[in-house]
C-alpha cells in the first residue's frame, strides 16, 4: 500500500496540469505514492497529454463535469492510501514540500487536516486559511475584521512562524488523514466549485478533528485561472455555495437574513456600476466587465437561483448526459431520446408513442391527479421495447409557475437515475424524456423507462404471494433489503418518500436472491456523502411503517441488525435505536392514519362531493350511483326494512352497477323532537357522516368492515334534518352474537373436542382484534 494518494482534478487545463505534475514529481522523490487525475469531461486533449507523457498516472474520466468535489469523490472511491493529497491544477510545489506536510500529520494524529502557504507566482502571499462564513464576515469588509480582531480573524498579513490552528484552510492544496475521512464522508456534490473544503473543515472539526495551517510549507498557487474564463458564472457559483454552507450550518433564519441582505447590496453596486459605465460613456473595459458580472448575478436572484446558470453544466440539472441534446418535436411534445437509442427509433416507434399519450393504446397502471404511468410496447427497428410511460401532470398555476425556474421532474428523476446508477445503486432504466409547452408554460412532461420484466413492488408481496412467504424467503428479503438500504444510505442517497411501494421486487427467492430496484426518483436527493444519522431513522421509520403491517416482530428486528452491521454508532446501541425507530413509527402511523382519514372528505380519484338538490355528502367513485342515488334515497319506504328504531331504520336493496348488482345496506339517522333539533344545531356533520368517516378510519388501519359506499345528508336552513349511510353486504357474515350461538351453542351438533378448539381459535383471534385496535 502507498504513503500517499494524489488526487487532481482537472478541466480544460491541459498545460497547467502538465506542469503541476511535472513540480509534483520533482518535489516527492523518495516518496512511496499514487497519483490520481479525474478529468470532468475535457475538450482541450488533456487525458491524452497525461497519458504520453505521464503513463504512470491513473486515469477517471468522467462523462460530465461533476465539479471539484464530484472529481475528488471518485477518486477517494478507489485511493487506497492513509494520506490523501488533493491538489488544483495551477499548483507548483518547492522542493521537500510534501515530505514537510507529511512529517507533520505522522507526529500530529489528532490532526486531521493540514494545508500550507499558497504564494502568488512572483512569491507574494495568498489567503491560505479562512474563517467559517457567518453573518458578519459576510455582510461586513473581511480586511476590516482581520485589522480589528486579528486573533480571532487571522490573515496572511501577520508573520506566523509555527504551525497554526484555523478554522479552515484553502483547497487548492490540502492533506488529509483517510481515517478522517472515513469518519466525515468525502466532499459535499452539492457544493460545485466553492466552499467545498471549508465545509468539509467544519465536519472535521465539529468530528473533533483539528484543522492546521503550516507557514513554511510553501506553494505556489496560480490562483483562480481555472475561473477566469467565466467570471460571472464563477460569481454565481460563489453566492450558490455561500447559501448552501448557510442552509446546513447556519439555519434557516440566518440563510434568509443574508439572501435578503446580499440581494440589497447586489442591487446598489448593479445601480452603481451602471452608472460609472453611463458617466464614462461604456469606454472602460473594467467597469463594463463589472456591470456585465453584477447583472448576470442580479439576474440570477431574480430568476430565484436556478440551477441552469453558473459553471454547474446542464446536463446535472437538466436533460441528463447521454440524452439528445436537440429535442425531437413530435405532435407539440418535445423529445430527448437517449443518444444509443436513437438510430433504432423508426417511424412506427413515434406513431406508438403518440398513441400512448392519446390513451389510443396500452394499459393504464395508474391514474391519479398528478401522475398517469401506462405500460405498453414500442416497435423498434431490432425487438419491441416493452415500457412504462410515466405523465407527469401540472394541474395548478403554482406547479406551472415553479417549473418556469427548475427542470422538470422526468428531467429530474431521468438524471437521478443515472447518477445511481454510478453508484452502483439498482434502479429504473430511462429511455426517453418529454415535454410538451404552452408558450414558455410547461404543461406536461414525461418519462420512459425500461419494464423490469415479472418484477412487481414490495408493497404487492403479501398480495402476490400470501400474507405469510415462508421463513427462508422472508430472511432472504430481509437481509437484501437492509443490504440495499444500507448501501443507498452510504451512497449519500435520500429518498424523501421511502416507502415499500418504491421498491421493486423481481423473483421468487427459492431459485435464486431477489433482484431489488428503487424508483420514483424525482424526490430523490444526492447529498454526495454519508447520510447523517437522522435522515436513516427517517428513512427506516418509513419502511418500518410497512414491514409493522407484513413481518414479525422478530423479522422486523432482523432487518435492523443487518442493516446495522459495520455502522459502529447505531451497533453498539441497536436495543436504544430499535426502540427510537419503533415509537416514531407509531407516531408516524397516526399522522398517516390521519392524512388518509381526510380522504374521504374532498373529491380525488378515489371519492367525491355529491350535492343534488336538499341531499350533501360523499360517494365511493367506484361505486358509480351519483345518478341512482337521490331516486333511491326518495324510494325507501319500498324497500325491505332490516330493523327500525326511534332514531334509524335499516334497509336492505340490490343496486345496479357495471360489474353487476350489489347487495347494499342503506341506514336512515332521523332527529326527532327538541333533542334531535338541538344536536342537528351543535353538530357539524351527521350521524351519517360521522359514520362514513368513522368507517375509513377502521379501513386504513387495515381492520375489515362493511365497505361504505355513500353517507347523504339532507337540510333545511343549515341544519340536519336526516343522513343516509350506505355501505356494501357482507356475504354470509353475522353479528358475534349470532355467530357464537350458533357455533357454539347446544343445537350445534360438533363433538366437545372440536367445539373446544375452535373455541379457542376463536377468541385467540377476537383478543389479537382487539388488542390490535
Amino acid at each position: 500500500m502507498p504513503l500517499l494518494s494524489v488526487i487532481i482534478v482537472n478541466y480544460n487545463t491541459r498545460q497547467l496540469l502538465l506542469n503541476c505534475l511535472q513540480s509534483l514529481y520533482a518535489a516527492t522523490e523518495g516518496i512511496d505514492m499514487e497519483v490520481w487525475v479525474v478529468d470532468n469531461a475535457s475538450q482541450d486533449g488533456s487525458i491524452e497529454a497525461v497519458g504520453r507523457l505521464f503513463p504512470q498516472v491513473n486515469l477517471i474520466r468522467n462523462t460530465v463535469n461533476k465539479g471539484f468535489a464530484g472529481g475528488c469523490n471518485a477518486a477517494l472511491l478507489v485511493a487506497s492510501s492513509p494520506y490523501v493529497l488533493i491538489l488544483n491544477t495551477d499548483i507548483i510545489f518547492k522542493p521537500g514540500v510534501v515530505s514537510y506536510l507529511l512529517d507533520f500529520l505522522e507526529k500530529r494524529p489528532e490532526v486531521g487536516l493540514v494545508g500550507g502557504q499558497l504564494l502568488h507566482a512572483a512569491g507574494s502571499k495568498q489567503n491560505s486559511f479562512d474563517n467559517f462564513p457567518n453573518l458578519l464576515t459576510e455582510l461586513t469588509n473581511k480586511s476590516l475584521l482581520r485589522y480589528l480582531f486579528p486573533s480571532k480573524y487571522p490573515s496572511k498579513y501577520q508573520a506566523y512562524d509555527e504551525p497554526l490552528a484555523v478554522e479552515s484552510v484553502i483547497g487548492a492544496c490540502m492533506l488529509v488523514r483517510s481515517k478522517a475521512i472515513k469518519q466525515v464522508g468525502p466532499l459535499d456534490e452539492d457544493y460545485f466549485f466553492f466552499l467545498e473544503e471549508t465545509d468539509w473543515c467544519f465536519r472535521l472539526r465539529r468530528a473533533g478533528w483539528k484543522v492546521y495551517h503550516l507557514p513554511a510549507a510553501q506553494i505556489v498557487h496560480l490562483q483562480g485561472q481555472s475561473a477566469q474564463i467565466q467570471l460571472a458564472k464563477a460569481r454565481v457559483e460563489y453566492y450558490r455555495s455561500r447559501y448552501l454552507f448557510f442552509r446546513k450550518h447556519r439555519g434557516w433564519h440566518r440563510l434568509t437574513l443574508l439572501v435578503i441582505m446580499l440581494s440589497l447590496r447586489l442591487i446598489l453596486s448593479t445601480l452603481f456600476t451602471s452608472l460609472l459605465n453611463l458617466l464614462t460613456l461604456f469606454r472602460s473595459p473594467y467597469y463594463r466587465e463589472k456591470a456585465a458580472i453584477y447583472w448576470y448575478v442580479l439576474f440570477w436572484h431574480l430568476r430565484l437561483c436556478p440551477a441552469s446558470m453558473g459553471l454547474r453544466p446542464t446536463d446535472i440539472k437538466g436533460v441528463p448526459p447521454g440524452f439528445s441534446p436537440t429535442p425531437i418535436q413530435l405532435a407539440g411534445t418535445k423529445w430527448f431520446i437517449r443518444q444509443d437509442l436513437l438510430p433504432a427509433f423508426t417511424k412506427e416507434t413515434y406513431e406508438a408513442l403518440n398513441a400512448l399519450l392519446a390513451g389510443k393504446s396500452g394499459l393504464t397502471v395508474q391514474d391519479r391527479r398528478i401522475r398517469r404511468i401506462v405500460q405498453g410496447e414500442l416497435p423498434t427497428r431490432n425487438d419491441p421495447m416493452s415500457i412504462y410511460l410515466k405523465i407527469y401532470k401540472l394541474p395548478g398555476w403554482s406547479d406551472q409557475f415553479k417549473y418556469l425556474f427548475r427542470p422538470s421532474k422526468a428531467q429530474r428523476e431521468a438524471g437521478t437515475a443515472l447518477r445511481l446508477k454510478e453508484k452502483g445503486i439498482p434502479t429504473i432504466n430511462p429511455l426517453a424524456i418529454g415535454e410538451r409547452y404552452k408558450g414558455r408554460i410547461l404543461q406536461e412532461n414525461y418519462l420512459i423507462t425500461e419494464e423490469i420484466k415479472d418484477a412487481f413492488s414490495l408493497d404487492n408481496l403479501s398480495l402476490r404471494e400470501g400474507r405469510k412467504i415462508g421463513f427462508r424467503r422472508e430472511m432472504t428479503l430481509t437481509n437484501q433489503l437492509a443490504q440495499l438500504v444500507k448501501k443507498v444510505h452510504q451512497q449519500g442517497v435520500y429518498h424523501t418518500d421511502f416507502h415499500a411501494g418504491n421498491f421493486l421486487v423481481k423473483g421468487n427467492g427459492i431459485e435464486g436472491p431477489y433482484q431489488l430496484s428503487l424508483m420514483d426518483l424525482h424526490q430523490v436527493k444526492i447529498k454526495g456523502k454519508d447520510l447523517g444519522l437522522n435522515k436513516r431513522i427517517n428513512n427506516l421509520v418509513q419502511l418500518n411503517l410497512f414491514f409493522s403491517q407484513r413481518l414479525r416482530a422478530s423479522a422486523r428486528f432482523r432487518f435492523f441488525k443487518e442493516y446495522c452491521r459495520e455502522i459502529t454508532r447505531i451497533e453498539n446501541n441497536i436495543a436504544r435505536y430499535a426502540r427510537l425507530i419503533e415509537a416514531r413509527s407509531r407516531k408516524a402511523s397516526l399522522r398517516l392514519y390521519s392524512r388518509r382519514e381526510k380522504r374521504c372528505l374532498r373529491s380525488n380519484n378515489d371519492f367525491m362531493v355529491f350535492n343534488n338538490g336538499p341531499y350533501r355528502g360523499y360517494l365511493r367513485r367506484a361505486a358509480a350511483m351519483e345518478k341512482e342515488l337521490p331516486a333511491l334515497i326518495d324510494n325507501l319506504e319500498n324497500l325491505t326494512v332490516v330493523k327500525e328504531t326511534k332514531k334509524s331504520t335499516l334497509f336492505h336493496t340490490t343496486l345496479p352497477t357495471g360489474s353487476g348488482p350489489e347487495n347494499i345496506y342503506i341506514k336512515r339517522y332521523r332527529y326527532p323532537g327538541l333533542p334531535g333539533f338541538i344536536k342537528g344545531c351543535i353538530r357539524r356533520h351527521s350521524r351519517a357522516i360521522r359514520a362514513w368517516k368513522m368507517a375509513h378510519a377502521v379501513l386504513v388501519r387495515n381492520f375489515n368492515t362493511a365497505l361504505p359506499l355513500a353517507a347523504i345528508e339532507a337540510r333545511y336552513l343549515g341544519l340536519v334534518q336526516e343522513g343516509f349511510y350506505i355501505s356494501k353486504e357482507v356475504p354470509a357474515a353475522l353479528g358475534i352474537d349470532w355467530f357464537v350461538l350458533g357455533e357454539f351453542g347446544p343445537d350445534n351438533p360438533g363433538s366437545p373436542g372440536d367445539k373446544l378448539r375452535r373455541k379457542r381459535l376463536f377468541i385467540t383471534r377476537l383478543a389479537r382484534l382487539v388488542r390490535h385496535w
